[in-house]
C-alpha cells in the first residue's frame, strides 16, 4: 500500500506509535483539508482550523536536555500552528489505515473545548501564544480611491484579547511580557489568521512575533 504524498507509511507489522521527547501524537479531524499556510476555521466561522485531538504525549525531554511539562492531555482538542520550526509529520498506519501526526509541543497554539461546537471566545492560548484582534484593513486611499483585496495593506498591529500563561521550562513558568489589552505591532506575515462570524480578523501569534507595544 502507498500513503498519500507527504505522509509516511508505517509498515503493517507495526500497530502503535508512541511519541518521544517533546512531541505529541495527535489525530486530525476527519476530512481535514489543509491550506498552504494559516489556520482555517470551522463552518460555523466560515472555514476550518488546524485542529487535532491529542492521542498521546512524549516524555517531555527537549533537544537541549531540559524538560517541559505538557499542559495538554489525551483527548484534548488543540489548535496548532502550521508555521512551526519542525513542521507536522503526518503518518499512516498501514495495518489500520489510521492517519495521525507527530507535532512539537511548542507548536500547539491553543485549546478548544471540542472540535465541533465552539466559538472564538472558547479559544484558550497555550504557552507563549497570544490572540490579537487585528486592526481593520483600509479599503480606500486618503483620496477616496477604492482598494481591491490585492492592494489592501495587511494590518500588522492590533489589540491582544487573550494571552497564554507562558512556557514552563524545568518546572518554572516563564513570565509573559505581553498581556491582554496591549496594543502590539507584529511581523507582517507572522502567525495564523482567524475570522469570527462577523468577519473580524484575529491573529494567533507567538510572543516572540511581537516587535513592540504601541500606545494611543
Amino acid at each position: 500500500a502507498n500513503a498519500k504524498a507527504g505522509i509516511s507509511l508505517i509498515p503493517k507489522n507495526y500497530s502503535a506509535i508512541v511519541p518521544t521527547g517533546d512531541f505529541v501524537l495527535a489525530k486530525f479531524e476527519e476530512e481535514e483539508d489543509f491550506a498552504e499556510g494559516g489556520i482555517w476555521l470551522p463552518e460555523s466561522l466560515k472555514s476550518k482550523p488546524n485542529l487535532a485531538t491529542i492521542v498521546d504525549v512524549g516524555s517531555g525531554r527537549t533537544d537541549d536536555g531540559s524538560s517541559i511539562d505538557f499542559e495538554v492531555k489525551k483527548g484534548d482538542v488543540v489548535l496548532y500552528t502550521r508555521f512551526g520550526t519542525t513542521g507536522i509529520r503526518e503518518l499512516e498506519l498501514e495495518k489500520t489505515g489510521e492517519n495521525v501526526a507527530l507535532i512539537k509541543y511548542s507548536d500547539l497554539a491553543g485549546r478548544l473545548p471540542n472540535a465541533d461546537d465552539y466559538e472564538l471566545d472558547d479559544f484558550e492560548p497555550l504557552q507563549n501564544f497570544i490572540l490579537v484582534k487585528a486592526d481593520e484593513v483600509e479599503e480606500s486611499t486618503t483620496g477616496g480611491v477604492f482598494l481591491g483585496d490585492a492592494d489592501q495593506e495587511k494590518p500588522a498591529c492590533g489589540v491582544v484579547v487573550k494571552a497564554g500563561p507562558g512556557e514552563i521550562k524545568d518546572g518554572e513558568r516563564l513570565k509573559m511580557t505581553i498581556k491582554e489589552g496591549d496594543i502590539v505591532l507584529y511581523s507582517k506575515y507572522a502567525g495564523d489568521e482567524l475570522e469570527d462570524e462577523d468577519e473580524k480578523v484575529y491573529v494567533v501569534l507567538r510572543e516572540g512575533d511581537v516587535l513592540c507595544k504601541l500606545t494611543p
